[in-house]
């Protein structure tokens, strides 16, 4: 049996913010990837919705 208490609630948010380099680290690869997959989507949708109605104005007015 511990005699220590439990962490308080009040302060998880501080544990989070001095853990968030070593979790950032431990999922790199994994961030990477979903970064490279939402810069993906995100440059597909500007083509689609900007550039080719854009191009199409253009070669037709």
């Amino acid at each position: 049996m511990s005699l220590e208490s439990p962490p308080s609630p009040r302060f998880g948010w501080l544990r989070r913010i001095r853990n968030g380099p070593a979790w950032l680290k431990a999922n790199r690869k994994r961030l990477f990837w979903l970064w490279i997959g939402y810069q993906s989507i995100k440059g597909l949708a500007t083509l689609s919705l900007i550039w080719v109605p854009f191009l199409i104005y253009w070669l037709n007015r």
